[in-house]
């Protein structure tokens, strides 16, 4: 159930894409639960 409701909000933050590839994308950037840490200086 847990993995369905990210699915599920991966297919609303999806919309809008143009291809299926994007959205398997973006349910394994959510699913990986990657970190990116932003510069805290830029120059």
């Amino acid at each position: 159930e847990g993995i369905n409701s990210k699915v599920q909000l991966a297919k609303r933050r999806a919309r809008g894409y143009r291809n299926i590839n994007n959205f398997i994308n973006m349910i394994y950037f959510l699913c990986g639960k990657l970190k990116f840490d932003y510069p805290l200086l830029i120059t």
